[in-house]
Parts: structure tokens; C-alpha cells; sequence
């Protein structure tokens, strides 16, 4: 602590003193772009992002129609077409995507990469309308109301609930309020219908009383009727067993994490409820990779593996993500963390809980963005805390990396979906950057893809506001 109480800006042992100014002076400086190119970059990225953020909040304008529209096709053709909806706080991509393959061997190319909410929905189901025998659907809420219209529209046969967290309770008057609405999915289901439930989430579990129709529970709870044991976790992948009312399934997947391995058995769930053979449905998922974003495994040259899960940032991620990167075996484990999305109050406290579970199981932490001090503050009263880096923005945090980082370091990259600190992986992994906007409004669209990021801007503009107002 300084004079004045305040936590000081480094948490660098007296041996690394001048390391900073060290990387600084060896990155070559730039000459500033001429002013007009500026202004045009700076326009270019300022149209982008307004075109993309007008055709998200104004999805809900076309999703009047095409809701009345799904309503009736359902009602038409309820036994004729099978609908499989997931739903939930966190894991709906990978499960749905999981199931894709576990039902029909890969996932089409296009779904879900932009939004699970309103229009995006209605896109996902009018893709699936003719001539197939099912459709799977991904589902987001953000506001109350919401779920009630998807259950209306969708009229699913098989619902499957992942999870329930504290993400986007701002839109709701508390967590039973949220806990309500995720659930109207399945109660809603008819008695011929199926829920497919997480067992080891007890706010899941509650739902049971709601649900007139069978349910079928996954999860790596002994009880669960289809279980999944986590037989071993390295970087290059997980073996895991899977045991079904009708036998049990072996594989080896590229999901590193139990959060993420329990979406196989939910995979393996639906297939065995859809009356998918097993054999199948083992050959289909073996090898199964990581939905990008989501614990997504990135080589680095010369620097080890990275650990990129900056998609979503709610605080039971944060959780999630340090305990599979403490189990993962690796000489030395560095850790990027940024700021948490939603962050329960009171604040410095869901701070410094990450702060001491980041220190158990990391040699060295870079904090990044505007909540750095809270993470540096409870850092800095452990005796036993690692060094630690508070940096403002994916550069300077890149640029502490570069001069960190060996070939057989673990590193987790782990943040609030708008800060995209997936541009640090991508860094240095040599796939050159030019976006350095703070806070940006496409949170739901990967840095890999977006048409932003070859777009040069500075780094002092920020999101306007409600413009990252995203579905849980």
C-alpha cells in the first residue's frame, strides 16, 4: 500500500523491477496515422458497430410477425416435426452444439453466431422448417416475458436446462423473479414431452414440481439417469465415461473443464432420448472440440497454450473457468483476468474471492480494464500472493505477456465478454489486431470474425450506453 492507502500499480516482486519499461522500450513505436486517416478509421468502426447494434435491437420488430407465424407452423405440425429447445444461464452453445452432432453427426454452419434471442430464433427455426425430421434450437432471455413467447412459438418436445446463474439480473427484480422465467420453458412442456434437466444444479432441480411431462436428468450426480465421470484432464483433451439406463459410452473429447464435460452427457441425454444408438452417438462425439470462446484451446508459438474464455464473463464463469485451469497439469499457469459481467454486490467482495481462488493456483496474474485495483487490493494483503501486472488495455497486456510467457506455460484468458481480451490471444499467436476499442457493443460476436477488428481505432472510446444489454 502507498502513503495515501491506495494500492500501488504493480504487484511485481523488488527482482522484476524495470521489467515493463524493459518490454516497452523493445516494441517499436508506431508514427501516428495522418489526422483524415484517423477520422476515417475511427468512422469506419463507428458505422460498423451501429449498422451490427441496429440489427440486434431492432430484431424484436421483425420477431412480432415471425412469432404468430411459428405459432401456427407448430400447431400444424407438432407430431409431425420434433423440436429440441435449449435453455439456460451458461453452457447453452456447447450443449446445443453438442447435440447437433450427437443427432445428426456435425453442426450446420451459421447457427447461433450471432444472437439467441427474437429474430435470431425465428432465423434458427424458418432454417429448420422443411423436410427434417427435428429441429434445435438455442434460446437467450433478457427481459421478463421473454421465455413465455418462445414457449408459445416453439412449442418444443424436448427442453433441456443447463443451468441458472445471476447473469443479467438487473433486467429482473431478483433471482427468483429470473428463476421463474428460465423456467417456463419447462413447464410448459406438454405430458408427451420430455425435460431434460441438470442434476447437479439444485435451482434446476427445483423445477421438477413445475413439470407435467417425463424428465430425464444428466449431470455427474451418481443418481442422474444419464452420469458422467471425468476420468482424466490434460491440455490436450478429457476421457470421460458416460453411463445410460441402456449402457455406457468412452471418449475423448477437447473440452478441458467439468462445466463443459457435462455437456456431453446432456448430449448423450437427447440422442438416447431420440432413440440415437449408442455406439452412434459415441462415435459421433468422440473428439468433440471446445465452442470458440468457451475454454478455446489456442496454440501459441513459442509461448505455450492458451486458455481463451472471454465470451461470457458473469461470475459463476469465473469460478468455473480457475478450478478446470487449477486441475490442468502445466509447469507454470499465468492468468489474464478482466472485469465481471453483472457483478453481484457488493463488488470488492466477488473481486477479492477471484483474487485469492486466482492466486492459489497461478504464478502470475495480469488484471486487466477498470476493476484491476479491485482484484489488486485483496492481492495485495496475501503474504503468499504471485506477482501480479495491473494494465488498462489488450495491448499493454500483450505486450507483459510476450515478455513472460515460455513454451510450457498454461495461460487462462478470462473476462467480461465486452472487454475481448480474446484480441490478446490472437496477439500472440502472430494474427495481427488493429481494434483496440475499451469496452465494444458486439459482445456476442467473436474477435475472430468480426468485421471490426482489421478496422485501426484508438483505445479511448467506449460502448454507448445500453448498447451491451445481451440475452443470458
Amino acid at each position: 500500500m502507498d502513503s495515501e492507502g491506495a494500492p500501488s500499480w504493480s504487484g511485481r516482486p523488488a527482482e522484476h523491477a524495470g521489467f515493463d519499461e524493459t518490454i516497452m522500450s523493445s516494441v517499436p513505436t508506431l508514427p501516428p496515422p495522418h489526422p483524415f486517416r484517423a477520422f476515417q478509421n475511427e468512422f469506419r468502426q463507428r458505422l460498423l458497430h451501429a449498422t451490427i447494434w441496429v440489427l440486434l435491437r431492432f430484431s424484436y420488430l421483425l420477431w412480432l410477425p415471425l412469432r404468430h407465424f411459428l405459432e401456427l407452423y407448430r400447431r400444424l405440425t407438432f407430431h409431425r416435426q420434433r423440436v429440441i429447445v435449449i435453455a439456460g444461464s451458461l453452457g447453452k452453445t456447447t450443449t446445443t452444439r453438442a447435440i447437433w452432432t450427437a443427432l445428426e453427426g456435425g453442426v450446420p454452419g451459421g447457427l447461433h453466431e450471432v444472437e439467441n434471442s427474437f429474430t435470431w430464433v425465428a432465423w434458427s427455426m424458418v432454417r429448420q422448417l422443411c423436410g427434417r425430421g427435428r429441429a434445435i434450437v438455442e434460446v437467450g432471455i433478457g427481459v421478463p416475458g421473454q421465455m413465455g413467447q418462445y414457449a408459445r412459438a416453439l412449442r418444443p418436445n424436448v427442453a433441456v436446462m443447463t443451468a441458472i446463474a445471476s447473469d443479467h439480473l438487473r433486467k429482473f427484480r431478483d433471482p427468483e423473479h429470473l428463476w421463474q422465467e428460465k423456467s417456463i420453458i419447462v413447464a410448459s412442456l406438454p405430458e408427451s414431452g420430455v425435460a431434460v434437466l441438470n442434476a447437479d444444479d439444485p435451482a434446476v432441480m427445483r423445477m421438477i414440481p413445475l413439470i407435467r411431462s417425463r424428465i430425464v436428468t444428466f449431470g455427474f450426480h451418481p443418481q442422474s439417469d444419464v452420469s458422467v465421470r471425468l476420468e482424466h484432464l490434460s491440455s490436450a483433451g478429457s476421457d470421460v465415461t458416460i453411463m445410460t439406463p441402456d449402457g455406457g459410452l468412452t471418449m475423448r473429447c477437447g473440452l478441458l473443464g467439468e462445466h463443459l464435460v457435462r455437456v456431453l452427457a446432456a448430449a448423450v441425454a437427447v440422442g438416447w432420448i431420440e432413440g440415437v444408438p449408442l455406439d452412434e452417438i459415441q462415435k459421433r462425439l468422440g473428439g468433440f472440440q471446445a465452442t470458440p470462446g468457451r475454454m478455446q484451446p489456442i496454440p501459441l508459438p513459442g509461448r505455450g497454450l492458451a486458455l481463451c474464455d472471454d465470451f461470457k464473463g458473469g461470475l459463476e464463469t469465473f469460478h468455473s473457468a480457475l478450478g478446470s485451469f487449477a486441475r490442468l497439469p502445466a509447469p507454470r499457469r499465468i492468468a489474464v483476468l478482466g472485469s465481471i459481467y453483472d457483478s453481484p454486490e457488493p463488488r470488492a467482495l466477488a473481486y477479492a474471492d477471484l483474487a485469492r481462488r486466482a492466486a492459489a493456483c497461478a504464478g502470475h496474474l495480469v488484471l486487466v480494464g477498470p476493476d484491476a485495483t479491485l482484484y489488486a487490493q485483496e492481492l495485495h494483503c496475501l503474504p503468499d500472493a504471485p506477482p501480479f501486472d495491473c494494465v488498462t488495455t489488450v495491448d499493454e497486456a500483450a505486450k507483459v505477456l510476450e515478455g513472460l510467457l515460455k513454451p510450457d506455460d498454461l495461460l487462462l484468458i478470462k473476462g467480461d465478454g465486452q472487454q475481448k481480451l480474446a484480441r490478446i490471444a490472437l496477439h500472440l499467436a502472430g494474427v495481427p489486431v488493429r481494434c483496440r476499442i475499451l469496452e465494444c457493443p458486439l459482445e456476442n460476436i467473436l474477435c475472430q470474425t468480426c468485421p471490426c477488428r482489421d478496422v485501426e481505432t484508438s483505445d479511448s472510446r467506449r460502448a454507448p450506453p445500453g448498447a451491451t444489454d445481451g440475452m443470458a
